[in-house]
C-alpha cells in the first residue's frame, strides 16, 4: 500500500489484480461471463429470479463454459453453494 492509498483504497487494488488473475488463467469462463453481460444489457436474456428460492437479485450460472447463453439463475447465496458444491467434487454443474 502506498502512503497515498487508505486501507480501502489498498484493498480495492487488490481484489482488481486477483480478479485479473483469475481472468486471465479462465479466458473461457471470463469470455462466457462477458458474453452473457452484453445479452443481458442488449436485453436478449431476460435475467429470471433465484431457480432456487425465487430471490430476483439473481446472477447467472454457467454449467457449461461453452455455451455461454445457458444459465440456471442463482442468487449470491445460493451460487456461492453451488460452486462450493462443485469444489468439494459434486458431480453435474
Amino acid at each position: 500500500m502506498s502512503s497515498t492509498d487508505s486501507p480501502s483504497e489498498a484493498q480495492a487494488k487488490a481484489k482488481w489484480h486477483s480478479q485479473r488473475a483469475w481472468d486471465a488463467s479462465h479466458p473461457k469462463a471470463t469470455w462466457a461471463h462477458a458474453a452473457l453481460r452484453s445479452a443481458v444489457r442488449r436485453g436478449l436474456i431476460i435475467p429470471e429470479g433465484c431457480a432456487v428460492c425465487g430471490d430476483p437479485s439473481a446472477e447467472g450460472h454457467h454449467d457449461d463454459y461453452d455455451k455461454p447463453m445457458q444459465v440456471r439463475w442463482l442468487c449470491r447465496g445460493h451460487h456461492q453453494a453451488e460452486h462450493r458444491r462443485l469444489r468439494q467434487g459434486g458431480g453435474d454443474g
